[in-house]
């Protein structure tokens, strides 16, 4: 189980890392906060899966699933508030963003 655990934590560290990149590569706000968001869900539900794998008490897997449910509920809603509230205020969007829902304009 030492082994398995180990990989979960490399592969969800990567993950995270992988995230880094996409925010420092990215020019558009919403791209950056996209790789975030799925970065640090992907990578930390890994790290949470690995350290049950190397800790396999009960209360390490209930604190482990609280904060996953936690994460993956949270994660994506803030994500999109921001980019609501971003779109909202009138900041730039891409220039590559080929469809706008959110501008109200029918097609």
């Amino acid at each position: 189980m030492n082994t398995v655990g180990s990989l979960l934590i490399l592969f969800g560290s990567l993950f995270m890392a992988l995230a880094v990149t996409g925010i420092l590569r990215f020019d558009d706000p919403l791209m950056k906060l996209q790789s975030a968001s799925k970065g640090a869900t992907a990578g930390m539900g890994l790290i949470l899966l690995g350290t049950v794998a190397l800790d396999f008490r009960a209360q390490t897997v209930f604190f482990a699933l609280a904060m996953m449910g936690l994460i993956f509920v949270v994660s994506p809603t803030v994500s999109h508030v921001i980019a609501k509230s971003h779109v909202d205020s009138g900041g730039e969007l891409s220039s590559t963003m080929e469809l706008n829902e959110l501008s109200g304009d029918d097609h």
